[in-house]
């Protein structure tokens, strides 16, 4: 009979390590590489998706284990540059950059299955300083780049989002 107790211990501690309801869970997320770094923390029903990325190219998918994303979701990217942003869920897409140079021009449009749509997104890039301050250029030291995200992106209940950017061109 002392065997059998040991055992029986076990069974109840691997019981209470039982992954918590997905209403609970914080966001599912995988990055490209293993040195980039996504958080999300929210607020009500806004999302703050934070990037970190010491290579500056990379890309990460989100997955929502509840039953619908976020009114708002912000991607905040703490880049030096942004040449290069996308975002997807999987059937429609936001594709994005501002130049590193001559007056900083910022493209932002929306695609679906891959083609350019004609509507504009009701959204833009905000360059950031340290403070969390509006700034022409790129962000400098602790600065950042800041979307809200366009709604029509989380419409439909999307299984994820993935999420692609390059600081620079290399």
């Amino acid at each position: 009979m002392t065997q059998v107790i040991p055992l029986l211990i076990l069974l109840v501690l691997a019981d209470t390590s039982a992954a918590p309801p997905a209403a609970e869970r914080p966001f599912d997320i995988e990055t490209q590489k293993p040195g980039d770094k996504v958080t999300v923390a929210l607020d009500g029903e806004t999302a703050l998706v934070s990037i970190r990325s010491p290579s500056g190219i990379g890309g990460a998918t989100i997955r929502s284990p509840r039953d619908h994303w976020p009114t708002k979701v912000i991607l905040r990217l703490h880049l030096r540059g942004l040449e290069s942003l996308s975002v997807s869920n999987g059937t429609l897409g936001l594709k994005g950059s501002i130049a590193s140079h001559g007056g900083y021009a910022q493209r932002l449009y929306l695609t679906k299955q891959g083609q350019v749509e004609k509507v504009k997104p009701k959204t833009e890039i905000r360059v950031l300083d340290a403070d969390g301050k509006p700034i022409a250029g790129r962000p400098g030291e602790g600065g950042y780049f800041e979307i809200t995200l366009p709604s029509v992106l989380l419409e439909g209940k999307p299984k994820s989002l993935t999420i692609g950017w390059i600081d620079f061109f290399r």
